[in-house]
This record gives structure tokens, C-alpha cells and sequence, in this order.
């Protein structure tokens, strides 16, 4: 029964598309009952933080999530839960996962070193026709935002064979922004990256503001110029 409640809860949840949609309330519902039952996993307790938080009762919310860490051992939401505490904002936007890493170039990069800036990741790999047509493109973008506060990122899906083509790759075609060989996917399975390529615009906050996939030529240079140029305005 546990079970059945908790699992009505998650898919309650899902079929919010506005944090003001009354199905968030019916699955705050369910979760509050399984946490009065004996026994009640302690993830029920982080699922019912986050809904409450969605729903922007955030004091509330809170209390709920550190009930859920009181209770919890090393679980994976527990690395969510403290971070929704220390900013309840991440339970109803889209933050963007954190990551970092050295650079081919030997540049160390944090994404949260960069707050303040819009920053476009591309995940791309060399095997990839699109990703080599975009790339001429992704040239442009970067020269046009080069004197703002604006950053493109670049994450190869290529094996790890591949790095000193990867290099001349990068050279011949004058991409002046970091590239990371991301040989175990980490990142790319932090951003559930599935199709190549497939871009995703930060703003200054470190919400995604857009997700793109796949490359059509010039419509989908426009669609992430003008992401771009919104979040740029947007922080000014």
C-alpha cells in the first residue's frame, strides 16, 4: 500500500506543468500518506519536500526535507535535498546539474564559478555529420558574444583515441572555447544527453533556459541566438 501511494505521488508530480497546478496538492496528498505510515521509506519525505517547495511554501518545504535528511543514510536525493534547502528555487526551476573539469587546454572549469554569465554547453562528438555542420556556426555565436558576459562550453562524446584528432579538429576550425573529452559520460548523463548534438543555454542564475536537439542550419542558429541574447538582457 506504501508502495502504491508513493508511486501515485511521483506520477501526480509529473503531470504538473505549472508549479500552481492542483495536481501537486493531490500528490502532496499521497506522500503525507505514506509518511504516516509505520515504516515509511525516508525518500517519501524528500518527495514530499519537493512538492511542497514547488508549490512555494518554502519554509514548510524546508522542514520537510531536513525531517527526510534526518532520517536518510546516504541516498541520492540527499545531495538534491540540501541544495533545494540552501535554495528552494531549485525544486521549481530547471537547475542546471553541476559539473567540472580540466579542459584539453589544461583549463580548469567549475560551472558554479561562473554564475553571472549565460553559458551554452554543446554536446557533440567529431562521429557526429550535424555536430561538424554546426560548427562553423557555434564559431560565429562565439565571436559575436566574445566581449560579454557569455561563455560556450564544449563537451565531446568522442572515445578517448580520438583526443589528438579532437585537438587538430579544434585548431583547424579556430573554436576558442573550452573542450572536454568526456570519455566516462558523466556529464552526459548528468543532462540525460541522448541526441547529438544537443545544446543547452545557462543563464546567469544557473537555470536552463533552453534545450535544443539536434542542428537544422540556420533556424536552430536563431533559436539559440535569441536564448542567448535573452538571458544576456535579462542579467543586465
Amino acid at each position: 500500500m506504501q508502495r502504491l501511494h508513493h508511486d501515485r505521488g511521483l506520477a501526480l508530480a509529473a503531470l504538473a506543468r505549472k508549479n500552481t497546478d492542483k495536481v501537486l496538492k493531490e500528490a502532496e496528498d499521497e506522500f503525507r500518506t505514506v509518511v504516516a505510515m509505520p515504516g515509511a521509506a525516508p525518500v517519501a519525505w524528500y518527495n514530499l519536500g519537493a512538492v511542497i517547495l514547488r508549490q512555494g511554501r518554502d519554509e514548510e518545504g524546508i522542514a520537510t526535507l531536513e525531517t527526510y535528511l534526518s532520517l536518510s543514510a546516504d541516498e541520492p536525493e540527499t545531495v538534491l535535498a540540501k541544495r533545494m534547502i540552501e535554495n528552494p528555487r531549485r525544486a521549481r526551476e530547471p537547475f542546471a546539474e553541476e559539473f567540472s573539469f580540466t579542459s584539453l587546454g589544461g583549463e580548469f572549469i567549475r560551472l558554479e564559478d561562473m554564475r553571472g554569465k549565460t553559458i551554452l554547453v554543446d554536446f557533440w562528438g567529431m562521429w557526429c555529420p550535424p555536430c561538424r555542420a554546426a560548427t562553423p556556426q557555434l564559431v560565429r555565436l562565439q565571436q559575436k558574444y566574445a566581449d560579454e558576459a557569455f561563455v560556450l562550453i564544449g563537451i565531446s562524446s568522442d572515445p578517448a583515441s580520438k583526443q589528438e584528432e579532437l585537438l587538430d579538429y579544434v585548431d583547424e576550425n579556430e573554436m576558442a572555447w573550452p573542450q572536454y573529452l568526456d570519455t566516462r559520460r558523466s556529464i552526459h548523463r548528468a543532462y540525460q544527453i541522448e541526441v547529438f548534438p544537443t545544446y543547452i543555454v545557462v543563464d546567469g542564475e544557473g537555470v536552463i533556459v533552453k534545450r535544443v536537439e539536434g542542428w537544422n542550419s540556420s533556424a536552430t542558429f536563431r533559436e539559440l541566438d535569441s536564448a542567448i541574447r535573452k538571458s544576456l538582457n535579462a542579467s543586465k
